[in-house]
């Protein structure tokens, strides 16, 4: 994959993303299947599916899957820029990636706590509710996942992915560089094994998918195309995008196949890039340029009341372009001096 169309995947992932985590707080929009599954949301979904409707369900129900084709770059990306180093000082590695991940997550939850606070002041009785420092301290450290239910832990929502991705850069340095590809592709089958006895218990499997345990396969094959040099699904993109959008909705049916969804989804994404037109992807490149951003940003925007207030279309379309300027004037100012120095 080039650079270019990765930056594509990051735009059309996040656009996902920030669609998802707008359109579910919509009163009638259907339950996803992110954490765990529950089959009467499926059947909620494709018996609820209308006209008028269907993009807001679909964004709903669907849009969390933009998280796999992060975790798949992710691994790529690793694979591309470290496997050529024969030896890796896991210091500096980890404290890099971990400012990477910390810097943005830590401006985004002081705006987060100042915007919700704005917004419903009379909802909150003294500092500690309004900035909760146990669990800034426990997001700061990226060790707020491994904590009990951290689903209901973690605010704003979306900003699981941090401390997951820090798991997957130390699973990179321990389990993969410089290991067999067939290492971590053991333990990414390994993990999908074990899930597979967890239908009846939520907690443990919502633990898992919170934590990078949950992401393996797609990190695995990130790992796999950024080692071969081969994208299989970019030589046939209309074959392997029609078997997997008739795939992935049949693999959402059941819970043993539903664990597969992830894996399939990122299939599906990289196959579809080549077959985008040109005045979309283009849209899509400058998206992904600025992924970081928007996704930090995005739940803050989120906070913003007034968006529930009008036609759900309306509020979408305002929340969506608040939050890719917001994205696109920090991206400016913080890149700039840089690119000056």
């Amino acid at each position: 994959m080039t650079k270019k169309e990765c930056s594509i995947l990051r735009g059309v992932a996040i656009l996902c993303i920030i669609l998802h985590n707008f359109c579910k707080r919509i009163p009638f929009a259907v339950p996803e299947n992110e954490y765990s599954f529950n089959l009467d949301n499926v059947l909620l979904f494709w018996n609820t599916l209308q006209w008028d409707t269907i993009f807001i369900q679909f964004f709903s129900f669907w849009g969390h899957l933009g998280v796999p084709v992060f975790v798949l770059l992710s691994g790529y990306g690793l694979a591309l820029k470290y496997d050529r180093i024969e030896a890796l000082d896991w210091k500096d590695f980890l404290w890099r990636h971990y400012k990477k991940l910390c810097y943005p997550m830590v401006g985004g939850l002081f705006a987060y706590y100042i915007v919700r606070y704005l917004m419903s002041p009379h909802d909150y009785n003294g500092i500690q509710e309004i900035f909760p420092i146990k669990q800034f301290m426990a997001q700061l450290t990226m060790l707020i996942n491994l904590l009990p239910e951290p689903h209901k832990l973690i605010l704003p929502g979306p900003y699981w992915y941090f401390g997951m991705t820090m798991q997957l850069y130390v699973i990179y340095l321990i389990f993969v560089h410089k290991r067999p590809t067939a290492f971590i592709v053991i333990i990414a089958v390994a993990t999908l094994f074990v899930c597979l006895f967890l239908q009846q218990y939520t907690s443990l499997l919502i633990w898992i998918k919170v934590n990078a345990a949950g992401w393996l396969l797609p990190f695995a094959l990130g790992i796999i195309i950024g080692r071969s040099h081969k994208c299989c699904p970019q030589k046939h993109p209309k074959s392997v995008t029609f078997c997997a959008m008739v795939t992935i909705p049949l693999f959402s049916l059941t819970y043993y196949t539903w664990l597969l969804v992830p894996l399939a989804i990122t299939i599906l994404a990289i196959g579809i890039v080549p077959a985008i037109p040109r005045q979309f992807s283009s849209v899509f490149d400058f998206v992904g340029k600025i992924s970081m951003y928007a996704f930090v940003i995005h739940p803050i925007v989120r906070e913003m009341n007034f968006l529930y207030d009008l036609n759900p279309y309306m509020g979408i379309l305002l929340y969506v372009t608040i939050t890719l300027t917001l994205s696109y004037l920090i991206d400016r100012i913080l890149t700039k001096p840089i690119n000056n120095k």
